[in-house]
This record gives C-alpha cells, structure tokens and sequence, in this order.
C-alpha cells in the first residue's frame, strides 16, 4: 500500500484525496501521483479538520474604550428619548384632563339652564344643609364627592362631610351617586400629589371663587354673606353671553391654590401674591381651565395676575370698572 506523503508549505497544507490515483500524467494543476489535493489553512476544509493556524479560532475581546463609547451612545439616545416619552404621556394627561373640564363645563350650563337661566351657582353652600354640623365652607363641593383622605384639619369641612348625592352638580352630572362613591369626572389624572387634592377635597376641580377677591377690594378679603348674596349676583351678568367665553368658572385645585392673592398686575393684592410653580401636567405654570361657556384650555398662565389663557379669574370687564 502507498503510504501518503504530508507535505507543508507556507502556502498550504494537504490532506489525502478521495480519488484513486490516475496513473496517467496530468497538468501543473492536478495532483494525480501524490494522492493528495491542496487545502487553504483558512478555509472550511482546515476548520473541519482542526486546522493547524490558532490565529483562526482566537476570538477577538472588546477594549474598555469601546465598552465606554457603547455607554455613552446609550446614555445620549437615553436623555433625548426620554424627555420626549414623559412629555408625550404629560400631554396625554392633560387632554384628559381638559376633556373632564369641558364635561363638566357642559353640566353646569345645564345646571343653569334647570335654574330657569338664573346662572347662580352656589360657589359657597352657606348656611349647611339641613342636618349637618359644617365649620369650614368651601369652593369643592358644586360637585365632587365625600373626600376618602380629607386633611386631619378639614375633619369639620363640607368636603369631608357631604355625600356626593347632595352636591348640586351631581344631579346632572351623575345622578346616581351616593355615599362615598368615587367620580372619575372629578379627578384630573395628573392629581398624584400625596394625597391628591381629589382624595383630600373630593375633587380636582374646585369652583373658582378668586373673582370675590376682587369684588372684596382693597383688600380682598369678605365675609360668606358676601359670597352667596352680593358677590353670586354680580358675577352672574357674566356667566352667559360674549363675555362667558372669557370667564373661569372652573380650574384645577394647584392653579387656584396658586391664585390667591392674584391681582391685576404680579404684585398682586393684599399681602401679594403667591410665587408661580410647576403645573400639574410637568410644566412651569402652566393650568388646565374651564370657562363659563363650557370649553376648556391648558397652557400658560402667570398665577401672581389675574389675567391669562384668553380669560380671567375676574369678571371679564374688571379694567371697565366693577
């Protein structure tokens, strides 16, 4: 028997061929006597085999300067995507939120409507109803229900107190409240405060009374005798007609935080006003409202003035004289 002969170059390395020797000559190309065919250290052929080049199963490690440059393209795609995301969802939430507002808008021109076109609303529910010992009156309970967490201060507020079928805008708005039953109408989903001001007032959206402020000048300060005789007479003239269109009726719990002592420039009135802050929906000042004739609207709004979002929190002619 032939014996094979292994022969090694730098070019190449052979391996016995599958073929019978030819016994006849054949061209530079063709490896007849030899019984051998030549074969690429590189190739499949010397990876089938095992190969004699250790270059060819070495794995190439990853350096820490590509490891840091990887975390820095993530990091980067990172901070701009997710400002994007958060603002993308904040949005969401305030068109949520205004939706609520218009519903809302749209229950209490029926309310009006049901009171023969009267436009009073009972901002503040004074005296208490029958049957109920209240020492703190407030702008929270036209609608809303019973608060489940109300401040530990307010254990004596109408908020607190009131069951949501006795609450005025309840009749229209959902009729078939009762008790402690909890309204999503009430409740702006970006309300998440601990506790939220629907969990602690029954509702994200009080009544604006601000405009009081101003009929109460110079100090804006007035008694609920004021409120509920005077000062609901005089707005009403406002509540239908072009100027409804300017007037806020309704707003969320921060904005009429931040609206106390708001005035018709930003020194504001009485001890001055209350220093902007972040909105509800994530951004600087910036308010979900509700006007007198029903639509809403979210944007900018300096709260140390009483002017702002195409409208005001006073009567609309205020500049005109009150």
């Amino acid at each position: 028997m032939r014996s094979m002969r292994h022969h090694t170059t730098n070019a190449a390395f052979f391996v016995k061929s599958p073929s019978q020797d030819c016994g006849y000559a054949k061209g530079p190309s063709e490896h007849c006597g030899t019984g051998v065919s030549p074969v690429s250290p590189h190739g499949p052929e010397a990876r089938a085999t095992g190969g004699f080049d250790a270059g060819a199963r070495r794995r190439r490690g990853v350096t820490l300067l590509e490891i840091l440059v990887l975390i820095s393209i993530f990091s980067l795609v990172f901070a701009i995507l997710v400002p994007s995301l958060a603002g993308g969802h904040n949005d969401a939430l305030s068109t949520k939120c205004m939706a609520n507002l218009r519903e809302i808008g749209t229950c209490t021109s029926m309310y009006i409507l049901n009171e023969h076109g009267r436009r009073l609303i009972p901002w503040y529910q004074y005296p208490a109803h029958e049957g109920y010992n209240i020492n703190l009156f407030t702008p929270w309970v036209f609608g809303g229900f019973k608060a489940p967490i109300p401040d530990p201060y307010g254990y004596d507020a109408d908020y607190a107190i009131y069951p949501a079928e006795i609450r005025p805008l309840n009749k229209i708005a959902y009729p078939e409240a009762r008790g402690s039953n909890t309204i999503d109408l009430y409740i702006c989903p970006s309300d998440d405060s601990q506790p939220s001001s629907w969990e602690a007032s029954g509702t994200s959206y009080p009544l604006n009374t601000r405009f009081m402020q101003g009929y109460a000048l110079p100090s804006g300060n007035f008694s609920l005798d004021d409120a509920v005789g005077e000062y609901t007479d005089r707005i009403a003239e406002h509540m239908l007609g072009a100027e409804a269109s300017s007037f806020i009726v309704w707003c969320e719990g921060g904005f009429y935080s931040a609206t106390y002592s708001a005035g018709p420039t930003i020194d504001g009135i009485g001890g001055g006003p209350q220093p902007q802050r972040q909105g509800w929906h994530g951004k600087f000042s910036q308010w979900s409202v509700g006007f007198a004739d029903g639509h809403a609207a979210y944007g900018y709004f300096d709260t140390r003035q009483i002017y702002g979002l195409g409208g005001t929190i006073w009567q609309p002619n205020f500049d005109h004289g009150l």
